[in-house]
């Protein structure tokens, strides 16, 4: 069981469950980075950049072979392409609402035991002001895919619920203004689409 408990430190409690990861290795490879008993073969990714991947004996569709492809190849899968398939892609987001297990938690006391784990605010002055400002250093021309998959991953990050992060994106000089404006405009416009919000401030 992975489980995470987060809190915005005023009572807002969230509960994060992750599916189990697959138990299978890949050959001269690392663990499998799919969901437990998923289709389809098993893979990951090795250092080199190159698609490591073995036959699925619950599901075969490659003779009970394994093989590592590399970026250059016409069969290659780009991990953004498989970012969906990902066992950290796989969770389940709960409001705890419960006042019973509320307070346990607020006593580092989750229900899971040692199977959880719990995310609190940084309250210390110092770490805080190293931590308030999520800076991203941004090329309005990075293929739309590569800005989904980042806005994806921002979504917790500007939940409104939990009042946190600002965002500070750098551009590279030699962007222009008009350019830079028009980018965070439809930026702004994405991360409404996924729940999140995002005040702009020049």
């Amino acid at each position: 069981m992975n489980v995470l408990y987060s809190t915005d430190g005023n009572g807002y409690w969230i509960r994060r469950e992750w599916s189990d990861q697959c138990d299978e290795s890949i050959f001269m490879a690392s663990r499998c980075q799919g969901v437990k008993g998923h289709k389809g073969e098993h893979w990951c990714y090795q250092p080199n950049g190159n698609y490591a991947w073995d036959d699925n004996e619950n599901d075969p569709k490659h003779g009970g072979c394994s093989g590592s492809t590399p970026p250059d190849h016409k069969h290659y899968i780009a991990p953004i392409d498989k970012q969906d398939d990902l066992w950290l892609a796989s969770f389940k987001d709960t409001e705890v609402t419960d006042p019973e297990i509320i307070a346990r938690l607020e006593n580092n006391d989750p229900p899971e035991g040692e199977d959880a784990s719990i995310d609190r605010p940084v309250t210390d002055p110092q770490e805080l002001a190293k931590l308030e400002t999520f800076r991203i250093n941004f090329d309005p021309d990075i293929p739309k895919e590569t800005r989904d998959a980042f806005v994806k991953s921002l979504k917790d990050e500007l939940n409104p619920k939990m009042k946190r992060t600002n965002i500070t994106i750098e551009f590279d000089e030699t962007v222009s203004e008009e350019k830079a404006k028009a980018f965070l405009k439809e930026f702004q416009k994405e991360i409404e689409k996924v729940g999140g919000t995002l005040e702009i401030e020049e």
